[in-house]
């Protein structure tokens, strides 16, 4: 009992020095993004941004097929002998190098399928992204693998600083739509140079032999969730510029590159966490379904006031903050957030269910994703643009149910007992969001600037005198990981 009390002890202490790191990303990440949009959308025009997102999602896309799910299978494996990760490495630069072919391949066609020229260029020159995206990997996997929260910070936080001076600098320059794309390359350039300087060896050659072949085999599985989940998003990306035209799709994007970013950095910091702390406190026989359970009340309760809130404010925010001309977005970015804070109640899920092996549920919950994505913007093509991302958004009423579902199988997790991590957190956050939306109509004659800024501080007030009189316990496990 001693030595398991220990182990617990020792695994709580890790995350207590990881979840402070994954914060501090998030929160940064939040900060670079909303002023390098701010920047960058008051220099180039809806059309530019459609145009890089079709040049960013189609590259993603060939990422997410090419690299198969191996840098998560590297963490996943039980053992990862030097062998092994050698091997891991060279596979991942061949596919990183089959990848960028693709994607030069697809440029031609897809510039004849939008009609737009200058997009056979932007696809060919982001493909070099995929070979920066094997090397940034590899080391990635590793350090996660180990919980060095703190070097995976440092190494975002890095991208994201020369990312956005980087686009900034050739947005301000009058590059339009390339200054999304040297943007994001410069990022991984500076990702590549500090994340290599970790390793404390570089990868031998390895002739390929039969133990590569369970790594290989994980890996597809888990590719087969991932990149259904990514074709949600990107497809539905893709579909909606051809149906919707690219000025449409430019707004779009600019929604996404405000909510989507926030949620999906988010997402990643949790999972690098939550998949080596699930596995780590699965081999010492700990109790996953209540530590999940914990977990989801404490990050909900941090996460749901600012997708809420956003969505709340979000009328006087984008025409004040960006401009008049991206007053047009402001229902997507309301719809996006709200998908955002349901989506973040599940976090937790994927980290889990892998750790109990359990990886079908996780490709079926992407397919059905997959699935609304298409259906949205086909079924919608007629009706408007805030038809069909709302329409996009309603996934969630299927996927949530059905993850929460499965988890009370594989995991002991009665559904009920799922809801009871999130319903205070729902109820107090939804709250704030209705008290902020009746002041916003109270104050209607307001000027913009004071009633903005009256409804950010009276929000955050209302709900942190709500939190602190209806959920202390989860404002004490929130304050329990930053000991």
């Amino acid at each position: 009992m001693g030595r398991r009390g220990g182990a617990r002890e020792g695994l709580l202490a890790r995350l207590r020095r990881a979840a402070p790191w994954a914060a501090a990303e998030s929160l940064f990440s939040a900060a670079a993004t909303l002023l390098s949009t701010l920047i960058v959308a008051r220099l180039i025009t809806p059309s530019d941004f459609g145009l890089a997102s079709v040049a960013f999602a189609v590259v993603a896309i060939v990422q997410l097929l090419a690299f198969a799910g191996v840098p998560q299978a590297m963490l996943r494996t039980p053992s990862l002998t030097p062998r092994l990760s050698d091997q891991g490495f060279w596979v991942l630069l061949g596919l990183g190098a089959v990848a960028t072919a693709a994607c030069w391949l697809l440029a031609a066609p897809l510039a004849r399928f939008y009609g737009a020229p200058l997009l056979f260029w932007l696809v060919a020159v982001q493909a070099l992204d995929c070979l920066l995206q094997a090397l940034v990997q590899f080391p990635t996997a590793l350090l996660t693998r180990k919980m060095r929260t703190r070097s995976l910070a440092l190494r975002m936080l890095w991208f994201k600083a020369v990312s956005i001076a980087a686009t900034v600098t050739a947005a301000a320059s009058g590059l339009g739509a390339w200054s999304l794309v040297a943007g994001g390359l410069a990022g991984s350039v500076a990702s590549v140079a500090l994340l290599w300087r970790t390793q404390p060896r570089l990868p031998r050659w390895r002739g390929f032999d039969a133990s590569l072949l369970p790594l290989l085999r994980m890996g597809w599985l888990i590719m087969a969730e991932t990149a259904l989940t990514a074709l949600a998003v990107r497809g539905f990306v893709l579909l909606f510029g051809k149906f919707h035209g690219l000025h449409d799709l430019g707004l779009l994007n600019f929604a996404m590159r405000l909510v989507d970013e926030l949620g999906a950095m988010i997402t990643a910091s949790i999972g690098r966490v939550s998949l080596s702390f699930f596995a780590r406190a699965h081999r010492a026989g700990h109790d996953l379904a209540r530590l999940f359970e914990v977990g989801t009340h404490a990050i909900t309760l941090a996460v749901l006031p600012v997708f809420l809130g956003l969505a709340a404010v979000a009328g006087d925010a984008i025409p004040l903050v960006f401009g008049d001309r991206w007053h047009a977005a402001v229902p997507a970015v309301q719809l996006l957030a709200l998908f955002w804070g349901l989506r973040l109640t599940r976090v937790l899920s994927p980290g889990l269910m892998l750790t109990l092996g359990v990886q079908g549920p996780l490709v079926f919950n992407a397919a059905v994703s997959f699935g609304f994505a298409v259906a949205a913007v086909v079924l919608t093509r007629d009706l408007g643009f805030v038809a069909a991302v709302a329409a996009f958004s309603a996934r969630m009423l299927v996927t949530l149910p059905a993850g929460a579902t499965v988890l009370a199988r594989v995991a002991g997790l009665p559904v009920a007992q799922q809801w009871r991590a999130v319903a205070r957190p729902l109820a107090l956050a939804g709250t704030m969001a209705a008290a902020v939306l009746v002041a916003r109509g109270l104050a209607s004659d307001w000027p913009p600037l004071p009633r903005l800024l009256t409804l950010i501080t009276g929000g955050a007030l209302l709900y942190a005198l709500l939190v602190a009189a209806f959920d202390r316990v989860g404002l004490r496990r929130i304050v329990a990981l930053r000991r």
